[in-house]
C-alpha cells in the first residue's frame, strides 16, 4: 500500500523497522485493521508488536514514536500501561491529552522529516471541545527543537538514520520559526530571567543585524550582567549556525 505522499509504501516501512528492531529489541511493526495498540510478547506471540491502524503510513510513524519514548518497564505493558481517552474530550481532558502527546508527536515529526513524509499534528477530538490546532502544533514544534538541541531518544535516533539512508534525506528542522524556537529550547533551561531581561532578550534576538553574523556575545548590550550577555550570545550564535 502506497500512501498519499506517493513514494511511501507501508511495506517498505515495515521491513525497515523489522530489520532494525526485530532482533535488537524483539519488536515488530504490524499492519492492523482496527485501532492501533502496542502488545508485549506473550505465550502465543514471542515478539512485542506495534500494531498501527489500517495500513496508514502516518499511523505507523505515530505508533513507532510512542514506542521510541516508552521505557523498558512500560514496554512490558499493553499500550505501555496508559489508558487512551477516546474522541469527545472536554477542555480539561483535551489539555491533558495535548500535554502527554507533545513529545511523541515531536518524535513522529522527526521520523517524518527523516522519511521525507508530510507531518500533521493529531488532536483527535472531532466531537469534543474546539481545539487550537496551531497552538498545539507550536507546542509540538518546540518539543522537536528541544530534542534537536539535546538529542533524540536512542531508538528514535537509530531509526531516523535508517529512514534517512533509505529515502535519501538530510535531516533539517522546518524553516518556519526555526531559529527562534531553537533559541528558546537552548535558553529555557540555562537561566531564569525576570521580565526586564526577557524584554531585552527579545529585542536582542529580534535584531536582524545580530542574527546575521556570528560571535553575537561581543554585540550583546553592555549594561546586561556578564552572565546574561554570555547566555544570550551563546544561544544566538547557536541559532545563527543552525539556521
Amino acid at each position: 500500500m502506497t500512501d498519499t505522499n506517493g513514494q511511501h509504501d507501508i511495506d517498505d516501512l515495515i521491513k525497515l523497522f523489522d530489520d532494525t528492531f526485530r532482533v535488537r529489541e524483539n519488536t515488530v511493526l504490524v499492519r492492523g485493521e482496527d485501532e492501533p495498540i502496542y502488545l508485549p510478547a506473550d505465550a502465543q506471540h514471542p515478539q512485542h508488536r506495534i500494531i498501527f491502524a489500517h495500513g496508514f503510513y502516518a499511523s505507523a510513524l505515530h505508533e513507532i514514536a510512542h514506542w521510541c519514548i516508552a521505557g523498558r518497564q512500560r514496554r512490558q505493558l499493553v499500550d505501555y500501561g496508559y489508558w487512551y481517552h477516546p474522541d469527545g474530550r472536554d477542555e480539561a481532558e483535551q489539555a491533558a491529552f495535548e500535554k502527554v502527546e507533545a513529545k511523541p508527536q515531536a518524535v513522529e515529526w522527526a521520523l517524518s522529516i527523516a522519511a521525507g513524509f508530510t507531518f500533521n499534528v493529531s488532536v483527535d477530538n472531532l466531537s469534543g471541545v474546539p481545539v487550537d490546532r496551531q497552538a498545539f502544533r507550536r507546542r509540538v514544534y518546540d518539543e522537536l527543537c528541544r530534542y534537536y538541541a539535546r538529542g533524540f531518544p536512542p531508538r528514535a535516533e537509530l531509526f531516523m538514520q535508517r529512514l534517512s539512508a533509505y529515502y535519501g534525506t538530510t535531516f533539517q528542522l522546518p524553516q518556519a520559526r526555526r531559529g527562534r524556537a531553537r533559541y528558546r529550547a537552548v535558553f529555557s533551561d540555562s537561566c531564569e530571567l525576570n521580565d526586564t531581561w526577557t524584554v531585552w532578550l527579545l529585542i536582542f534576538v529580534g535584531s536582524r543585524k545580530t542574527l546575521n553574523r556570528p560571535n553575537a556575545t561581543a554585540h550583546a548590550p553592555r549594561f546586561l550582567p556578564r552572565r546574561v550577555r554570555g547566555l544570550l550570545g551563546r544561544a544566538v550564535d547557536d541559532a545563527y549556525f543552525m539556521r
